[in-house]
């Protein structure tokens, strides 16, 4: 599967992309800075969630990859539900090398997926006020929008 808006391409996680986590959780890691880092990461764990998830097949991926066009994988957007609640569905973005401009084109195309294939009409983000690249992303789609 692979869903694309000639800036971005969402798909599967493939083998070849166990590397670049390995790579984004030991060298490239300035984006854990962003994503929850009072959070003490067993990255040895996240790995392996990552292996895992190649023998998956679920009707509705909540987390998929992102390459751009050139084929190189940048990072994924993924989605959970807080606090268990499937009625409150969150989505989230990790890009790795940071600021490049592909957040929004990404997380819109995830966005539209989950509101499509899961049947969705509402998403919601959270994030800690420290995350200043998904508060400007947030702000930017809700302007956007409004």
């Amino acid at each position: 599967m692979k869903i694309t808006n000639n800036d971005v391409i969402l798909r599967y996680i493939k083998k070849d992309d166990i590397e670049d986590y390995k790579i984004w959780t030991t060298v490239e890691t300035q984006w854990c800075d962003w994503d929850a880092p009072w959070e003490d990461d067993d990255w040895g764990e996240f790995l392996q969630r990552q292996k895992d998830s190649l023998h998956n097949t679920p009707e509705i991926f909540y987390k998929l990859e992102i390459d751009i066009l050139s084929g190189q994988h940048i990072g994924w957007v993924s989605s959970y539900c807080i606090d268990g609640n499937e009625g409150k569905r969150a989505i989230g973005i990790n890009i790795v090398p940071v600021g490049k401009g592909y957040g929004e084109k990404a997380l819109s195309l995830f966005m539209a997926n989950l509101f499509i294939y899961a049947d969705k009409n509402i998403l919601y983000t959270q994030t800690w006020s420290g995350n200043t690249p998904m508060l400007r992303l947030a702000d930017k789609m809700w302007n956007c929008r409004n």
